[in-house]
């Protein structure tokens, strides 16, 4: 992610990515948490989730129950979830966009 991670420790949090590239990921599997800078691109593991449950889907169909568990403060509203995704993928990002929500655990 290229914001912080405000999911504390034992929250249900989520996350948006773009695409179907997450979309093999199991149900109780672990997952880093990592946020990134992309000039100079470096990864910091801040964390580590299990995965509770997924979700598939065009950007504008993300179900409001899982947006108030959106790791990202300011993206557990539909219009700061489009600006973080715009900011992470670029100007072709778009409300019809296919994303997967990756629903999870703060363990560590």
């Amino acid at each position: 992610m290229l914001h912080s991670l405000d999911a504390g420790l034992g929250a249900t949090a989520s996350t948006v990515r773009n695409g179907f590239k997450w979309a093999d990921l199991e149900e109780r599997e672990q997952i880093e948490l990592c946020v990134c800078t992309r000039d100079p691109e470096t990864h910091d593991v801040q964390g580590t989730g299990v995965v509770l449950a997924l979700w598939f889907g065009y950007f504008k169909d993300i179900p409001a129950r899982l947006l108030k568990y959106e790791h990202e403060v300011r993206s557990r509203e539909y219009s700061g979830l489009l600006d973080s995704m715009r900011k992470a993928y670029g100007d072709t990002f778009n409300e019809v966009s296919p994303v997967t929500v990756i629903v999870y655990r703060r363990i560590k």
